[in-house]
């Protein structure tokens, strides 16, 4: 994988440390971080997804659709946009971002799916969040760790 210059922690840039395994006698390789990334063995190929990224909509460097184009470039298969949100900017956030992918899914290089990131809010809010996410059309909903103590 190919890091792209000025973007830290997006698909594929490697944050920490490499790792690699084998499964079935072939090797397979990637950068471990916060972030998710799954690797799947077929046959000779393997499949890269990122379920954590962010967007200019929370603390994220790109717009969704640069974000989907950089994610493609470095191998990625499949993102989800999971962008910062509380009760302060739910209802702002998640609508924008299945805009963008709806507007855009004919140019996307991959598949991308539409979520939230809950930062920050009160233990007790967690599950009126989600469903409110839900509702405006997030698939995938993420909890920040620093959300539960």
């Amino acid at each position: 994988m190919k890091p792209l210059p000025g973007v830290p922690g997006q698909c594929g840039f490697p944050e920490k440390k490499r790792i690699s395994s084998n499964a079935s006698g072939f090797t397979l390789s990637g950068f471990f971080s916060n972030r998710v990334y799954i690797y799947a063995a077929f046959a000779l190929s393997f499949t890269m997804i990122d379920l954590h990224t962010h967007t200019i909509f929370s603390d994220g460097e790109l717009l969704p659709y640069e974000l989907v184009r950089r994610a493609a470039a470095t191998g990625c298969s499949a993102i989800a946009i999971t962008d910062h949100v509380d009760p302060s900017n739910i209802d702002f956030v998640i609508p924008r971002v299945v805009s963008a992918i709806r507007k855009l899914k004919a140019y996307m290089p991959l598949s991308v799916i539409a979520g939230a990131e809950i930062t920050h809010a009160p233990p007790e809010m967690i599950p009126e969040l989600v469903r409110e996410a839900r509702a405006l059309g997030a698939r995938i909903v993420v909890v920040h760790g620093e959300t539960i103590t």
